[in-house]
């Protein structure tokens, strides 16, 4: 009989403690290599707070939504507490302290790099715009660098932890992808929640089309719940009606094991952001 997953036994996590460790991590990274010697010294933590999402950004921008922008460090921090409520929602084994590394360190690299969108058509992500093959070369460089300024032990899981994600084969890897995937569709919600008063609905969802239109959601779904909650939150209907109505229509998704008063307390996260 073949081997199941872990990622589909009905079992609980260990801890899912996952947010909690990421906070940790991110205290312990030491500062950026130094570029210029006229640059103030910073830290990867706090440089994660001065970029923004591009994706979002450049649409922030383009259409003059007068919104803030979501910074890295949210984006980070957003899926460690999204980690632990689907470790726990889906009640899936997988280690809190990997998933916890994988969170931290997925985007260091663009905090030498700098961000660059994935699902932008390239005439909206103008100078962010990077082809994959750039993407994956200046990634490559710029995690070289950090190799060379973390100290033991934290250089060695860092590798580990790059080499992981970059087989994308382990039940770890397979569910952090899931939560990278989610969590630009999420905070898209968390703008709907949080910024209600500065929306204009209509040219909001205009603006973010491509966050609803994006197939990796779904098909980074680790079972049927998971393709159900991505087909509910890429639903324009839906998000507009929580946008009129408020968080009652989040019972609309149920029966699901993702709870209308889980999903708010996500969604009514205090969002880190760059004006």
């Amino acid at each position: 009989m073949a081997r199941r997953s872990q990622l589909e036994r009905p079992v609980r996590p260990k801890s899912p403690e996952v947010a909690s460790l990421v906070r940790t991590l991110l205290l312990e990274l030491p500062e950026i290599p130094r570029q210029d010697s006229e640059v103030k010294q910073i830290t990867f933590a706090a440089r994660l707070e001065q970029i923004p999402r591009s994706g979002k950004a450049v649409r922030i921008e383009r259409f003059s939504l007068g919104l803030p922008k979501q910074s890295l460090r949210d984006h980070v921090t957003t899926i460690g507490h999204m980690g632990e409520l689907f470790a726990t929602s889906l009640a899936v084994r997988v280690d809190p302290r990997l998933i916890a590394e994988m969170v931290t360190f997925h985007d260091l690299a663009e905090v030498i790099m700098g961000d660059a969108p994935a699902f932008t058509a390239p005439e909206l992500a103008g100078l962010t715009h990077r082809t994959k093959q750039d993407k994956a070369i200046a990634e490559r460089a710029a995690n070289a660098q950090i190799i060379a300024v973390l100290a033991e032990p934290l250089r060695s899981r860092f590798i580990e932890v790059i080499n992981l994600l970059d087989l994308g084969e382990s039940d770890e890897a397979k569910f952090f992808y899931m939560l990278d995937k989610h969590e630009p569709i999420i905070s898209i919600w968390r703008y709907l929640s949080l910024f209600s008063d500065r929306i204009n609905i209509d040219q909001f969802i205009e603006a973010m089309a491509d966050f609803f239109d994006n197939p990796n959601v779904v098909s980074t779904g680790i079972n049927e719940d998971t393709h159900k909650l991505a087909q509910f939150l890429q639903s324009k209907d839906m998000a507009r009606r929580y946008y009129i109505e408020g968080p009652t229509v989040l019972r609309e998704l149920q029966p699901s094991p993702f709870k209308p008063e889980q999903l708010q307390a996500l969604l009514s996260l205090q969002m880190h952001c760059i004006e």
